[in-house]
């Protein structure tokens, strides 16, 4: 038992002549720590890059999906004869749907028989200069 406290105070002068003669901050230790500091911000940075660009990207996607179902939705509230390839136009004009600029919205019709026509929508936008694009079909049917 007496060995163990000689051994135990033995070590504690050793940590008093360590710590005594620590004179500072050494220049390798000042390089190695700048080092380590450079490395972990440039990884948090390049994150947070990566996080806002897939934000950005999601909203757009959302946006553009919004756009294209209020106009298909608009396409089942009017009548047959009035949904053409112009039915964008003819919305904006009443003021029932408001496109912004970042969006190109492209509306066309195909007459599949005389009672049925399919509405083609396809909404662009550019998401860090590539561009993208959602394209959703529906079938309208003429009333009786």
């Amino acid at each position: 038992m007496e060995c163990k406290a000689y051994l135990e105070k033995g070590k504690q002068k050793n940590m008093k002549k360590i710590i005594s003669n620590n004179k500072g901050i050494t220049g390798i230790d000042l390089t190695i720590g700048i080092i380590v500091l450079s490395i972990f911000s440039g990884v948090i940075i390049s994150l947070m890059v990566n996080t806002y660009s897939t934000v950005v990207e999601i909203r757009k996607s959302a946006n553009a999906m919004a756009y294209a179902t209020i106009i298909l939705e608009k396409v089942d509230e009017k009548s047959f004869e009035k949904v053409n390839d112009s039915f964008v136009s003819y919305l904006e004009a009443l003021g029932e749907v408001d496109i912004s600029d970042d969006y190109k919205v492209e509306f066309s019709t195909e007459t599949l028989e005389d009672s049925f026509k399919k509405a083609i929508i396809t909404v662009r936008y550019d998401v860090n200069g590539e561009e993208k694009s959602i394209t959703i079909n529906k079938l309208k049917v003429k009333e009786k």
